[in-house]
């Protein structure tokens, strides 16, 4: 590993690229320098009546922004909402969440709780303001709500097809579980929606049980028992939820504009695999290979892409993703993945072709299939410093320093 950390640094770039690196390191110094700066402060500025600290109200999620200075700005952004029934600010980060009625009980126990959030109720501040200023903001929600319905009717006229989320709530059994079968569970999770990306990403999972006041979520293989009633939680199939969404799929690429472009060819273009695991982002509305490639090159932590064209997804992994499959939701439906380091011969010069290092042997991890993918799981493991690859059997040796 020092050997290839050395050579990484390309010390034999062109003079232009060695340039360019230079005037990159000194703009992210600047950059360090401005987040090592003193925080804005948050101006605590509505009666404490109406303050509930270190409380967060999960889901009913509208709406985020950031450097918000005070919570009276928090709550004119909410007044500014006609769905918004309350605010959730977290001081410390100069962050405003606004929330809809759909939002959950409170909690003490989220992440933004956590981070000292303070919530507010509309209800409760609007209780306190002069009268005529209560007039004039009911008249304006009317007004808001009247534009909204009417703006959603040539929509419903139209018979536009339903969103990923109204197919997935079709799918939802709520205050439901689903006993056994649990192969993963996964806490701070926000939402369904993330829940089921996780399920997505792992080969075994037909099932999820989302716990929404404890942002926790379950993932289940075939062998789960029947749905059985507990109150807070939400069950959903991925056979369901692929039904509905697979005809929206087919509905969307019909009436979508530029099909996919596969601009990128050659050994480097794995189809219909995946790479579960390693999950960093997920981009919609990406026309094309390069594109993909583009957004993960803008990422440091980015190491490889995997695009659904069916969807027009681009989704950026990190070196801690899992070996390739070509069992999961991903790969069947086209999922198409290319390394970021293919092709690039700079790690050559650092592997001994048909070589072992005998002992020191501290993990054997089986179904990895490149060099690359090897490398990364002995970047993270504090005790590694060489790594054995053993194409042929897809096995990967990690060795400390004995």
């Amino acid at each position: 590993m020092k050997c290839w950390e050395e050579k990484n640094v390309n010390a034999d770039a062109p003079e232009d690229e060695k340039k360019a690196r230079k005037h990159q390191e000194i703009d992210e110094e600047k950059h360090q320098k401005e987040k090592e700066k003193p925080e804005e402060t948050f101006d605590l500025d509505i009666p404490g009546s109406c303050m509930e600290i270190g409380v967060d109200y999960p889901d009913g999620f509208i709406a985020t922004f950031n450097g918000i200075s005070s919570l009276s700005k928090c709550r004119k952004l909410c007044q500014g909402e006609a769905s918004c029934v309350r605010i959730v600010a977290i001081p410390t980060t100069n962050r405003c969440i606004l929330k809809n009625s759909r939002h959950s009980e409170g909690t003490k126990v989220s992440w933004a709780a956590k981070q000292g959030s303070i919530s507010i109720s509309m209800e409760c501040v609007n209780a306190d303001a002069p009268e005529d200023e209560k007039k004039a903001r009911k008249h304006q929600e009317i007004d808001e709500e009247k534009q909204r319905k009417e703006k959603e009717m040539p929509r419903r006229k139209e018979g536009k097809e339903k969103t990923d989320n109204e197919s997935e709530d079709e799918c939802v059994l709520k205050d439901t579980d689903l006993q056994g079968g649990s192969i993963r569970r996964i806490v701070d999770v926000s939402s369904m929606e993330e829940c089921r990306g996780f399920c997505e990403n792992n080969i075994k999972c037909v099932s999820i049980v989302f716990i929404q006041d404890v942002e926790r979520c379950v993932l289940k293989d075939k062998d789960h028992g029947d749905p059985e009633p507990r109150t807070g939680s939400e069950a959903l199939t991925m056979k369901c939820w692929e039904e509905k969404n697979g005809q929206n799929g087919k509905e969307k690429s019909k009436t979508s504009g530029k099909k996919f472009n596969f601009d990128i060819s050659g050994a480097c273009v794995e189809r219909d695999v995946d790479y579960p695991g390693g999950f960093l982002a997920k981009f919609n509305d990406i026309n094309s290979l390069s594109h993909c490639k583009e957004l993960c090159s803008e990422n440091e932590r980015c190491v490889r892409i995997i695009v659904i064209p069916a969807e027009k997804q681009c989704l950026l992994k990190s070196l801690k993703h899992d070996a390739r499959v070509s069992e999961s939701w991903v790969a069947r439906n086209g999922g198409t993945s290319i390394s970021m380091s293919c092709g690039d011969e700079q790690e050559d010069t650092c592997v001994m072709k048909d070589t072992d290092l005998q002992g020191g042997s501290i993990r054997r991890i089986v179904d990895v299939s490149s060099m690359e993918e090897c490398r990364g799981f002995c970047e993270n493991n504090i005790k590694c410093v060489s790594i054995v690859f053993i194409q042929d059997v897809e096995r990967c040796v990690l060795k400390d320093k004995d």
